[in-house]
């Protein structure tokens, strides 16, 4: 359904460039700079609707999810066609009727096509051709969490239909659902199509167990899996890797792929470039009011931990009197903090002076989005507190995260707040992607605007 999803929507792509080649120049042959453009946008969408997690099974329930990553999706290919363009001056070889033209019929395209795909999966599921059913073989400790994981947290898709005992003798538990009859019922129940998969809930601790299994069921049409043991609940989404031919169960990964790295490095040097000049004359008025309103630096430097612990400068504009270099041990900010100055109040509640990070940005130090950078000596305290604290540092520091966009933002006031703060930078780093960073930078502003957390 995935393959099909992205081959109808790249043919809704260049059939809409098609139509509105149409529509804008009539029944003429396109030229080669229209073919190239249009093979050139099929490729780039390809790469953004995967970039955009369009495909994901969770998307198929989720229309209106799903239209909003298009929207955004679409957009994004359109935009760099129009940077590239712009770039290699060819974007006055093109009719701007036919982009917009085709703009519009592309994402009107994509609705049919999505539209078309959430009925033809609806079905197909109604009819069960897409549902897994599932059978459990084995009775062991972990068990009863296997089939709570599978089939409570699962996708709606899975259908359990029971567990299979390959020790007869073995003791029953009244909680779980289990077929009488052993592997010869299990084998029965395959040929009769009421199971294709099989997950076997053995200790790897008795490979002969499991081989006697894999031998009985292998020349039956099943696929069969063996979970980890109790381990696999230790680290749950914890995807298996093959190294050499050797099947691995992955406990910790790097957070992004390197194509995620690249995408991400081209945002921020990007966007952040763009924003910086968006933001220069306002920056340039802050500067000119700090001078005036007290004595002392415009920006001063404090030292930070970035990507993998390293030490860095991080940039903001002054909002205190007291504008020297970091003590150690200094206090967070307060309401009503003395230190702060009449501008500075002002800078720090709406977050203007964390606007010149955007060199940071820019220099490849931090992110647009990212975990938020702590004082050192607020690092010491905190990893004492939250043993996972550091684990945030596995991506480069944002100037906005997923915790500010929650409410976290501001003065530190207790264990919980950063204990929660930590726990929505992990779960930004398991769950990156392009949507995400454009979804917490548009809620970025309305979180300054009304959220008064900062002083």
């Amino acid at each position: 359904m995935r393959t099909l999803a992205l081959a109808l929507d790249l043919g809704a792509i260049i059939a809409a460039g098609g139509l509105a080649f149409v529509v804008r120049f009539g029944l003429e042959v396109p030229g080669a700079n229209y073919l190239v453009l249009l093979a050139l946008g099929a490729g780039l969408s390809w790469l953004f609707f995967n970039l955009f997690h369009l495909y994901d099974r969770a998307i198929f329930s989720g229309p209106i999810a799903r239209l909003f990553r298009l929207w955004a999706a679409w957009g994004g290919v359109i935009v760099v066609l129009i940077f590239l363009g712009f770039l290699t001056k060819t974007s006055e070889d093109f009719s701007r009727i036919w982009g917009v033209t085709w703009f519009a019929l592309g994402f009107g395209g994509l609705v049919v096509s999505s539209a078309f795909i959430r009925v033809a999966h609806a079905r197909l599921k109604r009819a069960g051709y897409l549902a897994r059913l599932i059978a459990v073989v084995g009775i062991s400790d972990f068990t009863p969490r296997l089939i709570a994981h599978v089939f409570v947290r699962g996708s709606g898709a899975e259908q359990f239909v029971g567990v299979y005992d390959d020790q007869p003798k073995s003791q029953k538990p009244k909680s779980m659902k289990i077929i009488d009859g052993g592997l010869k019922k299990l084998e029965q129940d395959i040929r009769a199509h009421r199971v294709n998969e099989v997950i076997l809930a053995i200790p790897w601790d008795q490979p002969a167990r499991i081989q006697k299994i894999v031998a009985r069921l292998s020349h039956t049409p099943v696929a069969i899996h063996l979970c980890p043991g109790r381990v696999a609940f230790d680290y749950l989404f914890r995807a298996p890797v093959e190294f050499h031919g050797l099947g691995l169960l992955n406990l910790a990964e790097r957070p992004l792929s390197h194509l995620d790295w690249l995408v991400k490095g081209l945002e921020d040097r990007l966007l952040g470039a763009l924003l910086l000049l968006a933001a220069a004359p306002v920056m340039a008025l802050i500067a000119l009011i700090i001078r005036l309103d007290s004595p002392g630096p415009v920006v001063f430097k404090q030292t930070r931990q970035g990507f993998n612990n390293q030490e860095f400068e991080v940039f903001k504009f002054r909002s205190m009197y007291d504008s020297g270099k970091e003590a150690k041990g200094v206090p967070q900010a307060k309401k009503h903090d003395p230190r702060v100055t009449r501008v500075g109040g002002f800078l720090r509640s709406t977050s203007l002076d964390e606007l010149p990070q955007l060199i940071n940005v820019v220099v490849g130090q931090m992110s647009l989005v990212g975990p938020r950078p702590h004082a050192l000596a607020h690092n010491d305290a905190f990893s004492k507190k939250v043993d996972d604290y550091y684990t945030r540092n596995n991506l480069k520091p944002g100037i906005t995260g997923w915790a500010q966009v929650h409410g976290f933002r501001g003065e530190i006031k207790s264990d919980q707040d950063i204990k929660m703060r930590v726990q929505y930078d992990l779960y930004y780093l398991e769950n990156w992607s392009l949507w995400l960073d454009m979804k917490i930078l548009a809620l970025t502003a309305a979180i300054v605007l009304f959220q008064k957390e900062a002083y």
